[in-house]
């Protein structure tokens, strides 16, 4: 097989950087995928077709938005661009995708920063054409970027549920900015109940060290290990439950959670293994995927599947129309 320069950078930098969540030791070969991005192409049409699905079978009642809102939001999901970038930064080592989507702006004039970024960042080679779209109509171009570093070795399974954990992000960017401009709400506390009602109450009054340390040392049965990666990733995700708790609530937690809630939705099995007494974290992972794994260390044990199924829920009644 010929292995073009590309590719071949690509495994240099595979090796060089070599860690849990990219490549395993069995894993380390030259089985180069050399339709990538069409790979990368397919998942995300799968991803994005199970999140329309879900939201045309939304109950709208449960989770009070209006039927206008889920058409026009499945009309801007549809115009998701994709972008597989082969960039290699050390900015963004260990970053497996990263999701865009400005909303509506405000009353002055601004546009309020939803997910990590409020703006591409310089460095992941995104072309002028879609550049230029998301300048001038930011709402109907959300952008989804997938690192081929990641992809070249990722399953199918890890990269439906990577690519469903952004289009999540779009949705949920998406409803919120599409309710801002129709007068539902949801403000500053978008998600913020339906995630609490969700989730363990037990570690509200901690830091998030104190958080990770309990999940890690004090869970009985134990959750996770104590590794170096196991403990980076509880950190990461006891940041985002402390935001869940800030007053105002922080975004960037709450919106981290409420995806990985929506992979439970998916993943119904999972609430049953863990009534039953299921709590390792590896065990969740490769049954169902990371998402699940991720939000199971926070998960309540009386939450019911009818409680998540309220997540991305607006404050207000749907008041006048809007347009997409």
């Amino acid at each position: 097989m010929k292995i073009i320069k590309r590719q071949l950078k690509i495994l240099i930098e595979n090796f060089l950087t070599e860690g849990d969540d990219w490549l395993a030791d069995d894993e380390d070969d030259l089985n180069l995928e050399p339709n990538l991005k069409d790979k990368v192409k397919k998942a995300f049409d799968l991803a994005k077709n199970k999140v329309i699905s879900e939201l045309k079978s939304s109950n709208t009642i449960n989770q009070n938005i209006s039927q206008e809102i889920i058409v026009n939001a499945i009309e801007i999901i549809n115009k998701t661009h994709l972008h597989t970038t082969d960039v290699i930064n050390i900015k963004f080592k260990g970053t497996k995708a990263l999701a865009f989507h400005a909303s509506y702006g405000d009353e002055s004039g601004k546009n309020r920063e939803v997910l990590h970024y409020n703006k591409i960042p310089e460095g992941v080679d995104v072309p002028e054409s879609i550049l230029s779209s998301m300048t001038n109509d930011p709402l109907n171009n959300p952008l989804i970027i997938v690192f081929s570093l990641y992809a070249q070795k990722a399953s199918k399974t890890a990269l439906s549920a990577l690519l469903l954990h952004e289009i999540g992000h779009i949705k949920n960017s998406v409803i919120k900015a599409l309710s801002d401009k129709s007068g539902t709400g949801p403000e500053s506390n978008f998600n913020v109940d339906q995630v609490k009602a969700a989730l363990r109450k037990d570690l509200v009054k901690g830091n998030k060290q104190q958080i990770a340390e309990y999940i890690i040392f004090h869970d009985k049965p134990a959750r996770i290990g104590d590794s170096k990666a196991e403990k980076a990733l509880v950190l990461r995700l006891a940041m985002y439950y402390q935001g869940l708790y800030e007053d105002p609530a922080d975004d960037l937690g709450v919106e981290e959670l409420a995806v990985r809630l929506s992979a439970l939705k998916r993943n119904i099995g999972a609430l049953e293994d863990f009534k039953s007494g299921k709590r390792d974290y590896q065990y969740f992972s490769k049954k169902y995927n990371t998402d699940v794994a991720d939000i199971m260390l926070f998960v309540d044990e009386g939450t019911t599947l009818e409680a998540i199924n309220k997540i991305v829920k607006l404050n207000k009644q749907f008041s006048k129309s809007v347009t997409v």
